[in-house]
């Protein structure tokens, strides 16, 4: 049985277990639906009530270009998509990670954790607030304030193309980001490291896809690549391949890797029974990108 990207299954709790000698940090082992064995961290699902011997419904959160498996325990309380009653612990001003000064409200959940949510202008005479839960990674609730969803400019649809002006670039704990702006006046922020092959210029006009809504209510975008179009097909050279048995679900994985021409690194998982050789050429289609590489298929 081969465990599926997105697909929830349920899980038998083995032990709790530390992976090295003295460290602090503990991981549940956990046996999947066909016996395969993976190890979920404790830590951030310290307040599911997870316990050795019990039965938890996870989520294959992904499964990445090397064939790894990401899960993600269902939430005892919270699903995905809902809106949801939150007691508001304070309010602050702090730096986002693109260096972007924000308004936050640190909330707290039924299980007394706690979480940040970006508010804009938006007032809080209260001390509860409505949020709408995007997305549970990690344990980690990402929200969205329901009542601003009207006064914040909100004209981009994810998973398409919108042209956007590169208006210059911002510092934060060293990194530089570039900040673009969308027609409706929103601003949006690309790690600029992650697209130095580019030759972005501040100034220069680009189109990005749109992808999914950040938990601070920008989005993640993925400018239009200099040479390869999302759809098509190209020849790539095979530089790496690998082999092996995934432990989790006894699948057996095959890896390969290609240089596309601006000498970027790309992985994907091979279905065909025969593994191609170093130095030859594939036929391959770009499904995606992701942080200016390519995302790539058979």
């Amino acid at each position: 049985m081969t465990l599926s990207e997105g697909e929830t299954y349920v899980f038998t709790v083995l032990a709790l277990k530390s992976i090295e000698e003295g460290s602090d940090q503990q991981f549940f082992l956990l046996e999947g639906p066909n016996g395969g064995k993976f190890l979920l961290p404790s830590l951030p699902y310290r307040s599911y009530g997870i316990q050795i011997g019990s039965h938890v419904a996870c989520r294959i959160d992904k499964i990445n270009c090397s064939g790894k498996i990401f899960l993600e325990p269902e939430n005892p309380y919270y699903k995905e998509g809902n809106t949801y009653l939150f007691d508001v612990i304070r309010v602050e001003s702090c730096a986002l990670q693109n260096g972007e000064m924000a308004k936050l409200a640190r909330v707290r959940d039924i299980m007394g954790n706690s979480h940040d949510v970006i508010i804009g202008d938006l007032d809080l005479p209260k001390k509860k607030i409505y949020c709408r839960l995007n997305r549970i990674k990690k344990g980690k609730l990402h929200l969205a304030v329901a009542e601003s969803n009207e006064s914040r400019p909100n004209n981009l649809s994810e998973n398409r193309w919108y042209t956007f002006r590169i208006e210059g670039e911002t510092l934060f704990e060293g990194k530089r980001n570039l900040i673009l702006k969308a027609s409706d006046g929103s601003l949006h922020y690309i790690a600029a490291e992650d697209y130095m092959h580019y030759h972005l210029q501040i100034g220069q006009t680009v189109e990005a896809l749109v992808m999914k809504r950040r938990w601070n209510s920008h989005y993640y975008l993925e400018p239009r690549h200099p040479v390869y179009t999302i759809g098509k097909n190209y020849d790539f050279e095979v530089i790496a391949v690998e082999q092996y048995t995934r432990q989790e679900d006894f699948a057996e994985i095959k890896i390969v890797t290609v240089l596309d021409t601006l000498q970027k690194k790309a992985s994907l998982m091979w279905q065909n029974e025969t593994l191609p050789v170093v130095g030859a050429k594939i036929y391959c289609k770009v499904i995606g990108l992701k942080k200016g590489r390519l995302v790539i298929s058979q």
